[in-house]
């Protein structure tokens, strides 16, 4: 699994834990907000993604003051009431003749436009340049009643009124088809008229459509920055870090179980990470959450954590379950190893790369599987390549930065159950200079009242004779 720089965000939510969840916090109140969300790239480009990190920011701001929240409440209502007009601005550019419903379309539009413009002027968002609509809008309603309906006016033609009122009192059949195919040929030129009319503003139109668009999403990602309790991100280079990281889908589960989520500290910079810990230290939640993070990042969200400094990347590359195995056919160590191959020959290429591996070559033998890990690991320090490995391998022999899972702290007399065990795990992470790795799966399995025999507790048992 990988984002790059041609990674929309529609894909991106079938590639990254947890961004799915985010989809559906974000508040976005049109379909045109929802459809630039989508088609959205992931983003490299250090200034466009400050910038809209900072327009979400300036957004936070107003939701929060007392004196503009029901303005932007007001901004909100409106902005759920436009609709996808693209395909009727489409034919407008290319000057086709319109019909009663897209011409509906487009007065609607321009209507809801003036009013999210009377609005903005009187707040601070000065970013959000619109053109006026006031002269599309005297062309689609010359009754100045600003309802968001259309049909062929009589007021564009006072011989259709003349005829329409012929129509209503004659009693002839035949003069009253007549009629009616004359006021259809009559309705036809004023559409074709409006049509030439409006196409001189299908510019200003399309520009606007693209402001709405934009206005609406940034207004999402500030309302679900303040709901999730995100962080304004501060791009750096060759250097990440994150303070109280956290995973917002896996936080909210727990919320809603009464249970306490732990957010971890990390960092790291340009060179591999090696994380030890035992089963169920969350590992592959904190690979998943910076993944997550990173998505986050340069789709030009806030991100899960209390305070968080990141470096941009072309790619985020994971390794992580074993989703590739099932969809290929493939056997677990297969589609392992063909991903590890892709994050290794995609580093040889020099693309900056943060590439996330859990438990690498855990389905194979453990001798092997440690060469692997020190390959990998030798192979990304060499490219200048932050990569965070977990493992629980030990005897992993070579240079790196090591940081371990804490894990349980607890004495074995404690009175646990599998539903109340995380309670009691320590997910935070401690420096190590040694190859450590804990031994807890046999005291957590003996924690468990798994059956003593399994785990060495009595005479006849495998383990007998060997540590516990």
């Amino acid at each position: 699994m990988k984002l790059s720089k041609s990674s929309t965000f529609q894909s991106a939510v079938q590639q990254i834990s947890g961004l799915s969840f985010i989809y559906e916090n974000l508040p976005i109140h049109s379909s045109l907000g929802r459809k630039k969300l989508m088609e959205s790239l992931f983003c490299t480009d250090q200034c466009e993604i400050e910038e809209t990190l900072d327009l979400t920011a300036q957004l936070i701001g107003l939701l929060k003051e007392t004196q503009t929240k029901d303005r932007i409440g007001e901004l909100s209502d409106y902005l759920s009431q436009f609709h996808d007009i693209s395909h009727t601005l489409a034919n407008l550019s290319a000057q086709k003749v319109l019909d009663d419903i897209q011409f509906f379309e487009i007065k609607k539009f321009a209507i809801l436009t003036e009013n999210v413009i009377e609005i903005l002027q009187k707040t601070d968002i000065s970013w959000a340049e619109f053109y006026e609509m006031k002269e599309v809008v005297a062309l689609l309603d010359p009754e100045g009643r600003r309802i968001p309906h259309f049909y062929i006016y009589a007021e564009y033609s006072d011989e259709i009124a003349r005829k329409r009122k012929q129509y209503s009192k004659e009693k002839n059949p035949d003069v009253k088809e007549s009629l009616f195919l004359e006021i259809s040929r009559l309705e036809d030129g004023v559409r074709e008229k409006l049509s030439k009319q409006l196409s001189a503003f299908s510019t200003q139109l399309f520009v606007n459509f693209q402001q709405i668009s934009a206005l609406d999403l940034v207004l999402a990602k500030a309302k679900m920055a303040i709901r999730l309790d995100l962080c304004k991100p501060k791009i750096e280079s060759g250097r990440s870090s994150l303070r109280g990281l956290f995973h917002p889908e896996v936080s909210s589960l727990l919320q809603s179980k009464s249970r306490r989520y732990q957010p971890v500290d990390l960092s790291f910079e340009l060179s591999p990470l090696l994380i030890t810990g035992a089963n169920m230290s969350g590992k592959t939640i904190l690979l998943k959450s910076v993944a997550l993070a990173q998505a986050m990042l340069q789709f030009g969200l806030y991100v899960p954590a209390a305070h968080a400094s990141m470096m941009l990347v072309d790619e985020v590359m994971l390794s992580i379950g074993e989703r590739e195995s099932e969809m290929s056919g493939l056997s677990s160590f297969a589609a392992e190893i063909l991903t590890i191959d892709d994050i290794v020959k995609t580093v040889k290429k020099n693309v900056k790369v943060v590439a996330l591996v859990d438990e690498l070559a855990r389905t194979t033998n453990p001798e092997e599987g440690k060469l692997i890990v020190k390959s990998f690991i030798e192979i990304m320090a060499r490219y200048n390549t932050p990569a965070i490995v977990t493992t629980h391998y030990a005897g992993i022999d070579t240079c790196v930065r090591r940081l371990r899972v804490k894990g349980l702290q607890i004495d074995d007399n404690v009175e646990i159950t599998a539903e109340t065990i995380n309670d009691y795990m320590d997910y935070s992470l401690a420096e190590i200079t040694e190859d450590e790795v804990p031994e807890e799966a046999l005291r957590i399995a003996r924690i468990l009242g798994v059956d003593e025999e399994l785990t060495g507790n009595q005479k006849n048992s495998t383990f007998a004779g060997l540590k516990k």
